[in-house]
């Protein structure tokens, strides 16, 4: 079957099958350069259809809330008002609080957010999955659901005690059930940038259970709504903060706020910032090698060319039989670049699942990512083919079987400058071969230089991620523990935390929640009052550079100043959610740097005066005498003002368990295909040149040329580029660095810095150096094994 499969083939087809096995190695090069491009875009857009899919049938199917609201102490009857409200869908309201937990095995306070169930039946809206157990029973007030990734970390089961405290009162819960929910795909404490699973999670609580501990028989603290199709969300939210605004209320918000939600969308986000930048560039790089590997081919085959047409092929027979040639390396590509694409979705799509708890995994890869892939494939290669087949069909049979015109072997500016008297035989040649062909050379040494870009450019972010941390948590919250209230106390009160055991220092703070309003924008968002020459808890501004906390006016952090577009000077409205609810106007005294979340900080006397709520604080920042930390932590979980403990270490922890580890994989799949790239871009480099100068290198071996001297006149030229490709690979690799952070990570949770360590642009150079040693031991291999009589025997 394949004989009589390969007696019906052409003549073309037969030269077409030789030159796809002659220059196998180019092919596979090429092949693989386009098989990352094509395997970065369907792993980026599978991922993130997986991510979106999943979450939008979790939200539906659990009947995931639109927007949220909270107050101080509202009436029940407050319920039918709000359903009643035009585009409300469903209204449900809820007690909600949080408690600190004593955990056995765990010595630090754990805390969780404590969410109250109806009293009869499952919630309508934000409903749960029970994943073991089941919902506590009416009536039992001691019986409570525990979220599933605290029930994990710490061992819980159905059946097991849980010590709590709740509103000041300590109590024993009996678990019935461990459960999943929308609501808290992200579960993560107030103040902190990660999960941590063993002392933050979530319970539920049947509505006149938790209603008895926090005194709010009839009332409700919280409301959760869902809409209609046609519902105005904006208009609703000023009716809906109107009639809570008498009970305290804090203010309306949707999905965007909201903080689970919050999480998952900038990760989203991020994902969007890298399926567009990383496969776009990686992309550019195939088509330019393509472009050059078809271009120097054809130069090689224009006597074939010629004979072609001498033996009556037609300009469209022979450039379709180069567009089979370029069609057949693309396709092999885009079949291994969807393989591998989809290899790493899939695996993207499970680490998500995983990190999210989406109770589902969906391997959301649709027909059309599959179709833009072969699309982009099919246009690599007709942007590879442009010119250089126009070119070949243009050439007259005669001009082509020609041999090209000898180059011109006049001094160059290398012997001009006396140059090559100061060198070796060897790297006169070489020196001489790249003067005389600056174009090709310089196509060379850009594409090198692209392939050390996107080493650096895929790898660049752990160094950013390093970076932040240490500016957070070394340089600005240099506290070992914050303490928050569970109700505003007096500015006095951080005194008795200096007396608890291991206590070095203690600072106090206060967060009031408020709207910032300039011009037309606006933001609710925490002010964060500090004390002047506060040392735990400290400002910086854009420069890194710690700077004293005004005495008048608010410092805004970079993001939330480019979010209300306001600068030094400008004055803002400052609408408080808290206590009197004033609303005041407020000069910007200075632009802060913050790379974790949105902040806006104020002297904490100040803020007091302006709140008008007397000298009062919610929380107290810690230095802790790590000998004497168990004993803080006993008395702290014992205090009923304490709603929660916030620890600097194990928040360290969390963040290198959960987002280092996303970027690391990230950035490992990336590296991966830049490495794949550099290796391509320099094996089709050296093994083109092999070609060109085939004759002229067997012509010096029978001059009597060793290998060695013969190897260094063919790799000598790609030692050069390669060296020279670094400094401005580094240069790319910035720009790739600088354009992926500004695509993907700066939002309102992450301003992740742009840095780059010189380690991380040494591995970029290593991986193309160790691309080109590869490449030349292939090489030098075969011109080892060249055949000196055929080659020489080739017509001029």
């Amino acid at each position: 079957m394949v004989s009589a499969l390969t007696w019906n083939l052409s003549a073309l087809d037969h030269k077409l099958l030789r030159d796809l096995w002659h220059i196998r190695g180019q092919v596979l090069a090429i092949a693989a350069v386009v098989a990352a491009g094509i395997a970065m875009y369907v792993m980026s857009a599978g991922t993130l259809n997986s991510l979106e899919e999943m979450r939008g049938a979790y939200y539906d199917r659990y009947r995931f809330a639109d927007l949220f609201a909270t107050a101080k102490r509202a009436p029940d009857r407050l319920k039918s008002e709000i359903a009643a409200l035009p585009g409300v869908a469903a209204a449900e309201t809820r007690l909600t609080t949080t408690a600190v937990l004593d955990i056995p095995g765990v010595p630090e306070p754990a805390s969780a957010q404590v969410v109250s169930l109806p009293d009869h039946g499952d919630p309508a809206i934000n409903n749960l999955l029970i994943v073991q157990g089941r919902y506590p029973a009416p009536g039992h007030t001691d019986e409570a659901l525990i979220l599933q990734t605290l029930a994990d970390a710490n061992g819980f089961r159905p059946g097991d005690d849980l010590k709590v405290t709740i509103h000041g009162h300590r109590r024993v819960l009996k678990i019935t059930g461990v459960a999943m929910a929308p609501e808290f795909l992200y579960s993560i404490a107030p103040g902190a940038l990660a999960p941590d699973d063993r002392r933050y999670g979530v319970l539920w609580l049947r509505r006149d259970a938790l209603a008895a501990a926090l005194d709010m028989e009839g009332a409700f603290n919280s409301v959760v709504v869902t809409l209609t199709r046609d519902a105005d969300a904006e208009s609703l939210k000023q009716r809906l903060d109107t009639l809570l605004e008498p009970y305290g209320g804090a203010g309306t918000h949707g999905r965007d706020e909201q903080q689970s939600d919050v999480y998952l969308v900038a990760e989203i986000d991020g994902l969007k910032g890298m399926a567009t930048v990383l496969p776009a560039v990686f992309l550019g790089v195939a088509v330019f090698l393509m472009h050059v590997v078809i271009q120097r081919l054809l130069e090689l085959e224009r006597e074939q060319i010629g004979l072609l047409k001498a033996f009556g092929y037609s300009n469209g027979a022979i450039g379709w039989h180069y567009a089979k040639l370029i069609l057949s390396v693309v396709l092999l590509g885009l079949i291994a670049g969807n393989l591998m694409g989809t290899w790493f979705a899939r695996g993207l799509t499970e680490l998500y699942g995983q990190f999210f708890r989406f109770p589902i995994l969906i391997l959301h890869l649709e027909p059309q990512v599959y179709a833009t892939a072969s699309l982009i494939a099919l246009a690599i290669g007709g942007l590879g083919l442009i010119g250089g087949v126009r070119k070949a069909v243009a050439l007259r049979p005669a001009a082509a079987m020609a041999p090209p015109a000898p180059e011109a072997y006049s001094k160059t500016l290398i012997d001009r400058l006396g140059i090559a008297r100061m060198t070796t035989t060897g790297a006169g040649m070489v020196l001489r071969h790249m003067a005389r062909r600056p174009a090709r050379v310089l196509l060379t040494w850009f594409g090198l230089s692209l392939a050390v870009g996107l080493n650096i450019g895929s790898t660049f972010m752990m160094d950013s991620l390093d970076r932040m941390i240490d500016v957070q948590f070394n340089r600005l919250e240099r506290q070992h523990a914050f303490v928050s209230f569970t109700e505003q106390m007096e500015r006095r009160a951080f005194y008795d935390f200096l007396a608890l055991p291991g206590v070095l220092a203690a600072e106090p703070v206060r967060h009031v929640t408020a709207e910032l309003r300039f011009q037309h924008r606006e933001k609710r968002i925490p002010v964060t009052g500090l004390p002047q020459g506060s040392q735990l808890g400290r400002i910086a501004d854009e420069d890194e550079n710690i700077v004293d906390m005004p005495s008048r006016g608010v410092v805004l952090t970079a993001s939330l100043a480019e979010r209300l577009q306001a600068g030094p000077g400008d004055v803002i409205v400052v609408d408080f959610r808290e206590g009197n609810r004033r609303t005041v106007e407020v000069p910007v005294a200075a632009i802060g740097a913050s790379y974790i979340g949105m902040g806006a900080y104020m002297d904490l006397e100040r803020l007091n005066r302006l709140t008008g709520d007397g000298h009062v604080i919610s929380g107290v920042r810690l230095a802790v005498d790590d000998t004497a930390r168990h004993e803080l932590y006993d008395r702290l979980k014992a205090m009923p003002a304490v709603q929660g403990v916030t620890l600097r270490e194990t928040m360290l922890q969390a963040i290198d368990d959960t987002i280092t580890e996303n970027f690391l994989i990230m950035t490992l799949s990336s590296a991966f295909f830049a490495a794949l790239i550099a290796v391509g871009v320099v094996y089709n480099t050296a093994r083109i040149t092999l070609s060109e100068r085939g004759r002229e290198l067997a012509s010096m071996r029978v001059l009597g040329f060793t290998r060695a001297e013969v190897s260094v006149v063919l790799l000598g030229e790609l030692a050069v580029v390669t060296l020279a490709a670094m400094p401005l690979g580094c240069l790319l690799g910035l720009g790739l660095g600088w354009l992926t952070v500004t695509a993907g990570y700066e939002n309102e949770l992450l301003t992740i810095p742009l840095v780059i360590q010189p380690a991380t642009y040494g591995l970029g150079m290593l991986v193309l150096l160790g691309g080109a040693l590869l490449s030349a031991w292939i090489v030098r291999r075969r011109v080892d094994k060249l055949d000196m009589v055929a080659v020489l025997k080739t017509r001029e």
